[in-house]
């Protein structure tokens, strides 16, 4: 089975040195009501309206252990772009479900941002902001909470494909 990722061409560099491997794409439809996530040997899913034995299946489109090819690039105009170098493999090697405001710094980092926070020198507080901040203020992440609140989110962890 083979599938596309879509990746912001500044992420392309960070993901090809193994400094982002970790994705968070929106889970469609929304689950509405009581979640439950099982992974299963067949793939991963989501069951919206979860009464502790029944509820809608939401089938996650990758599955681990996939390759999946990384073959264009999106513009902030939404616009989708060739990359000189592409297409490359990252093979998903975790899957999760989580609301997307529940991301943790460690998480942050995977994602490719970095922290500037940095000690003051009087030892009692730190300046600049962490990579959860960064994260949490980028465009994407902005736009999301605007339409959604703070939408469910299958969240991908990957390495890159050596060939």
């Amino acid at each position: 089975m083979r599938g596309t990722m879509f990746f912001y061409k500044e992420y392309l560099p960070k993901i090809l040195s193994g400094e982002k491997t970790q994705t968070r794409r929106l889970i469609r439809p929304q689950p509405l009501g009581k979640l439950c996530w099982v992974k299963a040997s067949n793939g991963f899913s989501v069951y919206e309206n979860w009464d502790g034995d029944t509820g809608v299946e939401i089938k996650c489109p990758y599955k681990i252990g996939q390759n999946i090819v990384v073959a264009q690039s999106l513009t902030e105009d939404g616009e989708f772009i060739p990359v000189p170098g592409v297409p490359f493999w990252v093979k998903i090697t975790n899957i999760r479900a989580e609301n997307l405001k529940d991301i943790s710094e460690e998480d942050a980092i995977a994602e490719g941002y970095k922290s500037t926070a940095v000690l003051t020198s009087d030892l009692r507080d730190y300046t600049g902001f962490y990579a959860l901040e960064h994260f949490l203020d980028s465009k994407w992440v902005n736009d999301k909470i605007q339409r959604y609140g703070d939408p469910w989110v299958w969240v991908y962890d990957f390495e890159v494909v050596k060939k």
